[in-house]
């Protein structure tokens, strides 16, 4: 079979276009807090650390990164958001009330996340350490992956934390500090979780869980 060699340039030409354009599409962009302000306010996002804002709302393919130049500022979710990461090491996140979600990593080591009172999910790894703070207030989070804390102040409020790995996952709740946590729901149920479990570990030296309010195991 003979095919025509400007019928195929032109196939491979617009191939390789959309080739681009899908792999660009999927690549995380970095959004740094800049200012104060709501969430969806371009203003206060910007491409760099320290730089000027005016860049998108952070998406669902989105790094956002709250660092040294973000410090005295707020972000406040005015919106239900989706993005890729969480990087805190100053300034603030209010959640607010609405459903916020963290496909990614979430590491707080300096500033706060105060998780408000609305529905979090956390499907990567959470991490609070350094002089980070997490306020957890009333809000019901998911945890599908581990959750560390080395340093910094946990306060659970009225939380319910549900550990809720999928497909069987064995998730960690590791601390070097006495933790107190309020209300835990473990999530075995069929067919999804079955075989879950969460240990509970000490990460370093000698730590304490304590539940003050209801610990379930779903089956």
């Amino acid at each position: 079979m003979k095919i025509d060699n400007k019928v195929f340039s032109v196939f491979w030409t617009v191939f390789l276009i959309v080739l681009v354009f899908s792999a660009s599409s999927v690549l995380a962009d970095q959004r740094y807090l800049v200012g104060t302000g709501n969430f969806n306010d371009t203003a206060i996002w910007s491409a760099t650390s320290g730089g000027t804002g005016g860049e998108s709302v952070p998406g669902s393919n989105d790094d956002v990164i709250l660092d040294a130049n973000s410090s005295g500022f707020t972000v406040t979710l005015n919106v239900n958001a989706t993005i890729d990461s969480l990087t805190i090491s100053d300034g603030t996140f209010d959640a607010s009330t609405f459903f916020f979600t963290v496909l990614s990593r979430t590491d707080v080591s300096g500033g706060s996340l105060i998780l408000g009172s609305g529905f979090r999910t956390f499907v990567g790894d959470l991490t609070l350490r350094g002089t980070g703070t997490l306020n957890c207030g009333s809000s019901n989070i998911t945890l599908r992956g581990n959750f560390t804390i080395s340093g910094g102040t946990f306060n659970a409020g009225t939380s319910l934390i549900r550990f809720n790995g999928g497909g069987g996952a064995i998730q960690t709740l590791g601390s070097a500090l006495p933790i107190t946590l309020n209300n835990v729901t473990i999530d075995q149920a069929f067919p999804d979780n079955i075989g879950a479990r969460v240990v509970f570990a000490a990460t370093a030296g000698f730590a304490t869980f304590t539940i003050n309010g209801t610990l379930e195991m779903k089956y």
